[in-house]
């Protein structure tokens, strides 16, 4: 298996900037799960095979599908909506490229985008790895935010500093550097003993 310590790769696009597809071969094979019903591509699009019922009338087969994401769907993975006739279900369009053309995952396998780039779901920019894996890749690739870059950071990094420094003099308490800095006594804990904040 690859190693994925290098950051991610730049891999062609089989697009222009005018959004104009090039002359690529796109191959198709059948959704897992909705054989006859809807296949996908190795540039990573979803097709309806089968005409299907719904409420507002009824859609026809070879019609690509529109892929989107919900407010549900925050890791921004692109997801598509699939009905059989039995209901609508959703699906992650780049487990279902990964799955036709890559085979099955094995337990514990998640699919990796190489180039970093979540909306590119073409089969030559995914590959399985473990967990582990794809958090390597995440951060060598600096798609894991650490400290301020996070959008859940509610403290910088030098009141980060200040609080441990605080601490190390002995003139305070945890409880009260919470007070100070308006947050939970949990949270100063977690700064002092650096089970946040690891890499400051």
């Amino acid at each position: 298996m690859r190693s994925l310590s290098s950051p991610a790769l730049e891999i062609p696009s089989p697009y222009t900037k005018s959004g104009i597809q090039s002359m690529v071969m796109e191959d198709w094979l059948p959704v897992a799960g909705y054989e006859g019903f809807y296949s996908v591509s190795t540039l990573g699009r979803v097709r309806r095979d089968a005409p299907t019922k719904y409420r507002g009338g009824i859609s026809y087969p070879g019609r690509v599908l529109r892929t989107y994401q919900t407010q549900y769907n925050s890791n921004k993975y692109r997801i598509v909506s699939l009905c059989t006739g039995k209901g609508w279900r959703i699906g992650k369009v780049h487990r279902m490229v990964a799955i036709a053309f890559l085979g099955p995952p094995l337990p514990g396998m998640c699919v990796n985008h190489k180039n970093g780039d979540k909306w590119d779901n073409r089969v030559q920019n995914l590959e399985w790895v473990t967990l582990v894996e794809n958090c390597r890749h995440a951060v060598a690739a600096g798609l894991t935010m650490y400290g301020e870059k996070n959008k859940m950071a509610r403290l910088s990094a030098a009141q980060v500093r200040t609080i441990r420094q605080s601490y190390r003099t002995g003139n305070t308490t945890q409880r009260a550097l919470a007070q100070t800095f308006r947050t939970s006594q949990a949270c100063i804990w977690s700064i002092i003993h650096r089970r946040t904040w690891k890499r400051l």
